[in-house]
């Protein structure tokens, strides 16, 4: 996993969303990548964060 602030982990969490109003992985990744353009992440960091989330409530 791209090593990401709190803050930034945070953010992806966010971008994600809840309940019926949910963005995909992939359309997470480039809303994050557009504002970040010095710390490109893919699709799989987005996976690992939300993953790790859901498993730990944890970021």
């Amino acid at each position: 996993m791209a090593h990401l602030t709190v803050t930034q982990r945070i953010e992806i969490l966010i971008l994600i969303g809840c309940g019926n109003m949910t963005r995909t992985q992939q359309e997470v990744c480039d809303l994050f990548n557009e504002k970040y353009p010095d710390r490109p992440i893919s699709q799989s960091t987005v996976s690992k964060v939300e993953s790790k989330f859901r498993e730990t409530g944890n970021v």
